[in-house]
């Protein structure tokens, strides 16, 4: 699924940077921001320094933050914490080489290759077949 969390959720105060340890802040501030913005914040509270990285990372309030470049406050706008972001190149590789062992040339006449696939993530007792009587004898009780 290809979903725009940057659009769909920004970090807060309310809702990341107040719970967020002061040191992790300043880290993602110079990352992002650059190392003049973690100097200049190096000494707030951690209560301002939330503020400033809000303010830094929403797109609407980023034009006030004196000194950040366009691209900058770009990269803020669409950075998201460890876990939400969505790496659409991975996944797209993902996709891509699900079965890299699996091309035509290793396929018999007629034979798609899908039962194998198949097989080898499913556990043994699902794909094995079971002889006839032991399936009466279920239907029997």
């Amino acid at each position: 699924m290809a979903i725009p969390f940057a659009d769909c959720w920004r970090p807060t105060t309310a809702n990341y940077w107040g719970r967020v340890k002061k040191a992790p802040g300043l880290a993602i501030g110079a990352e992002l921001l650059g190392e003049r913005w973690a100097r200049d914040h190096a000494g707030d509270k951690k209560q301002v320094l939330a503020t400033a990285l809000e303010n830094a990372f929403d797109p609407a309030l980023s034009d006030s933050c004196i000194g950040l470049a366009q691209a900058v406050r770009d990269n803020a706008a669409a950075w998201l914490p460890p876990g939400m972001a969505y790496d659409e190149k991975a996944t797209a590789g993902d996709s891509a080489e699900a079965d890299p062992g699996l091309d035509e040339t290793n396929l018999a006449d007629g034979d798609d290759g899908d039962a194998d696939v198949a097989s080898a993530d499913l556990p043994a007792f699902l794909t094995e077949d079971e002889p006839a009587a032991a399936l009466n004898g279920a239907a029997a009780h």
